[in-house]
């Protein structure tokens, strides 16, 4: 026997698929009207020689007391019963009576406006126990000749399959996209680990430089090795930021040679390494983009070129411009794609399917990464490969014109002479090795520096000196640096102070964090030493 399994039943309507992939609601209304329309007067005579064998289950309830006229046989399955006819609906559904269900019978009857419900919750007893079922609901007013309401007509479809199966596909998408943010935060949270020990890594090098100059081939080698491993943590970041869409472009009018200039040096000691020829044809024309993810997008392709061609191999990088496009192409003579896997090549870690014993190396994110910055510049990057050892071609398409707001300049690469020998700076960082080894960088420069290595103690330090400079780190313990910077400037009487901030995170809003903190400058992590030192001239 149906009775609602909730006080309050659900009579909105919600679009509801059927099997034939039309909206059910639409589809009962349509069936009512065509059965109803252009007549006047209703008897259950009237009607049954074509809704008794409907497939729809229907039923004719006359009068005040809405007494069943009229019930085929598909309505006595929905409801699972039998024993209808010549009964009143509160008679034979108690449990109905303060439902939805009877209100909107109640409501039809009394205004003769017809009304739809769908996804109508509704307790069944069948087969010996309650099921809870859903159902679209179509509720028709059947009136007399002089248009008197004298009963209705209500139709029933079960909606309960399509319900819970939409639902079922809704807790997946939602289990699907709690893993793939999961996914991303862990990424972004890798990589931001990853650039901490990069950061005493690099100044050790810097120190390595000015003071053993003798081992000048051993630090090339690991200064190498190290900018390898910024990139990849780079691109690590980059995908991060992309699939949370926190990526920025910052577009300029830049030259076309001098940004895939960039871009060539960035791979060149891969093809130096493997003694690949690389071929360069590039026009002099100028573009409007985002320089540094263009050079990225281009030496990602190169790398990728130059791990799947053999040693002694060619690869060619060209461009041209159309009308409306600027198209870079870059082709290798190397192994090639598979027809298999041509289509997904630009889908994160493919690049592992290429190669079973991962000699090329990589993590399979670069032309992810390509692709997305790709489309972020508005434009198409797709492959082409003739098979297996035919080489392969990645072509980019990207518009001539690109609207956006010019970069931030940057800083110049070289600056008048400036006398630090009486200028005091502060470094906090929790992180010994990191905070050791930029004190000892930016000493060899002529700067007294003190360290701290937490908050308290960069507090205590700070009170009883007076600094010049405070360089802080932002992911600090017990108090973050956007807090410490405003304790420091609460002590910086005289704001004589300047602040840098020193994070793994450099997008918009953290550098506007920074500033809204009350710092002059926001350093990404691994810093280089040489932007450092130039911005502490410039302070």
């Amino acid at each position: 026997m149906p009775r609602s399994p909730s006080n309050s039943a659900d009579a909105s309507a919600v679009p509801l698929t059927s099997i034939r992939e039309e909206p059910v609601a639409d589809l009962v209304s349509e069936y009512c009207e065509s059965e109803i329309a252009n007549t006047t007067q209703f008897s259950a005579a009237d009607l049954s020689s074509s809704l008794l064998d409907a497939s729809l289950g229907t039923a004719v309830l006359v009068g005040d007391s809405l007494v069943y006229q009229l019930a085929n046989r598909a309505y006595c399955e929905v409801v699972g019963r039998n024993d209808l006819l010549g009964r009143r609906f509160d008679e034979v559904f108690p449990e109905l009576v303060d439902t939805a269900v009877r209100a909107a019978l109640q409501s039809v009857l009394e205004t003769g406006r017809s009304g739809v419900s769908s996804e109508m919750p509704v307790c069944l007893h069948m087969d010996g126990q309650d099921q809870d079922r859903y159902f679209t609901c179509s509720i028709t007013p059947l009136r007399r000749a002089a248009g008197q309401v004298y009963g209705v007509m209500l139709i029933m479809v079960d909606s309960t399959e399509q319900v819970l199966a939409r639902r079922a596909t809704e807790r997946l998408n939602e289990e699907l996209r709690l893993a793939s943010r999961s996914k991303d935060d862990f990424l972004a949270m890798l990589g931001h680990e990853l650039r901490n020990p990069l950061t005493p890594i690099v100044t050790a090098l810097e120190l390595m430089k000015l003071k053993y100059p003798e081992v000048q081939q051993e630090q090339v080698i690991i200064r190498r090795q190290v900018d390898h491993l910024v990139r990849l943590v780079d691109d690590l970041l980059d995908v991060s930021k992309i699939t949370r869409g926190k990526l920025e472009l910052r577009v300029e009018t830049v030259d076309l040679r001098e940004m895939l200039g960039r871009a060539v040096e960035m791979a060149a000691d891969l093809f130096e390494k493997k003694n690949q020829r690389l071929k360069v044809d590039v026009p002099s024309m100028v573009w409007r983009g985002d320089p540094a993810r263009m050079a990225q997008v281009v030496a990602n392709l190169l790398t990728n070129a130059s791990r799947y061609t053999p040693e002694g191999g060619d690869v060619q990088l060209r461009a041209l411009a159309t009308a409306a496009e600027l198209i870079i192409i870059v082709e290798d003579n190397g192994v090639g794609i598979s027809a298999a896997l041509l289509p997904d090549i630009f889908e994160l870690f493919v690049q592992g399917r290429r190669s079973v014993d991962r000699a090329e190396g990589g993590l399979g994110i670069g032309l992810a990464l390509v692709r997305n910055l790709v489309h972020l510049h508005g434009g198409r990057v797709w492959a082409e490969s003739n098979g297996e050892g035919q080489g392969s071609t990645f072509t980019v398409s990207l518009p001539l014109q690109l609207q956006g707001q010019a970069g931030d300049t940057a800083l110049a690469e070289s600056r008048p002479y400036v006398d630090n020998r009486h200028r005091r700076i502060l470094v906090v960082d929790d992180n010994r090795d990191a905070v050791e080894a930029l004190a000892d960088l930016l000493g060899m420069h002529g700067y007294h520096v003190a360290i701290a290595y937490d908050p308290a103690q960069a507090q205590e330090i700070f009170a009883r000196e007076s600094f010049d400079v405070a360089i802080l780190d932002i992911a600090l313990p017990g108090m973050d640096g956007y807090d410490l910077a405003l304790r420091l400037r609460s002590l910086d009487t005289d704001g004589a102070c300047r602040l840098i901030a020193l994070s793994g995170f450099g997008q918009a809003h953290d550098k506007l964090r920074s500033k809204q903190a009350g710092f002059a400058e926001h350093l990404v992590k691994p810093v280089d030493s040489q932007r450092l030192l130039t911005l502490l001239d410039s302070l």
